[in-house]
């Protein structure tokens, strides 16, 4: 009886002990969120991932857009748009007007394709197939192709002093296969 007395004397210390914290360590402040990504919705595309365009006499201009989602409600969401891109984005390509800050994440405004994309000139005025690209990015572009400045902020250290934190630019893409016709549209 007596052991047994001990034995549930040694746990009862040992679960106290357990259940009672022994340090004094404060836990920091959560951390800043940071960036995310910008989406466009697929879905929401017009016209459909592939598609023919005529861009003949007499046809009507083409609207080509997307839909765009940040999650990060005060970005300025930037565009470009790309006929036939390398693999480094390295060709011609155009911007339209921005998307400012917004209070919901799908932006209300959709992403249009620049009018000289349809003008002739464009590459899209060989006929044949074509890739039309737009790119959406969160940053702002850097010059010529795809990447983007990301944004710093100084915030707290553990030390009590302050550090740079720096917080990437994000993009995403989407492509319409088109293949494009010179041929005459009936009035």
């Amino acid at each position: 009886m007596a052991g047994r007395l001990l034995g549930v004397a040694v746990a009862a210390v040992l679960v106290h002990g357990c259940l009672l914290p022994q340090d004094d360590q404060v836990i920091n402040d959560v951390p800043a969120k940071r960036n995310s990504y910008p989406r466009v919705r697929e879905e929401l595309a017009t016209p459909g991932p592939v598609t023919d365009l005529a861009l003949g006499t007499g046809c009507k201009r083409p609207v080509f857009s997307v839909v765009v989602e940040d999650p990060d409600l005060g970005d300025t969401l930037r565009n470009k748009w790309f006929v036939d891109p390398d693999g480094a984005f390295s060709t011609v390509s155009f911007s339209t007007r921005s998307l400012d800050p917004s209070k919901t994440a799908v932006r209300n405004t959709a992403v249009i394709a620049p009018t000289q994309l349809f003008s002739a000139g464009s590459k899209l005025f060989d006929p044949g197939p074509h890739k039309l690209v737009v790119v959406i990015a969160d940053g702002e572009f850097e010059g010529i192709g795809i990447e983007t400045t990301g944004r710093t902020h100084v915030v707290p250290a553990d030390d009590g002093g302050t550090r740079i934190l720096i917080d990437p630019s994000y993009t995403d893409k989407f492509q319409w296969d088109v293949t494009t016709s010179l041929t005459p549209c009936s009035p």
